[in-house]
């Protein structure tokens, strides 16, 4: 289990689990101990071969507001464009 300097268990972010990044990614950072949860853009359930290795966040209004509901996090993983717009609201 990989945990920060607290003592709690890492957590990450993975948008866009439908994708390839995710299909690669979130299992990589299951098996290495990290908590993942997963967005999919239009707010559908995981693919089954992450289901079990990560849990749905339903996407927000913004990005921003997305990580928020999720209660804080060690690392974000976004494949997606964003203009200046959404990067300043994550700022």
């Amino acid at each position: 289990m990989r945990s920060t300097e607290s003592g709690r268990m890492s957590k990450a972010l993975v948008f866009g689990a439908k994708g390839k990044m995710a299909r690669a990614l979130v299992p990589l950072l299951a098996r290495q101990g990290w908590q993942v949860d997963a967005v999919t853009r239009s707010g559908r359930d995981l693919p089954e071969a992450l289901a079990d290795m990560a849990t749905p966040l339903p996407m927000g209004q913004t990005r921003a507001q997305t990580i928020r509901a999720g209660g804080g996090y060690d690392a974000v993983f976004d494949p997606m464009a964003m203009d200046a717009a959404e990067a300043a609201d994550l700022l």
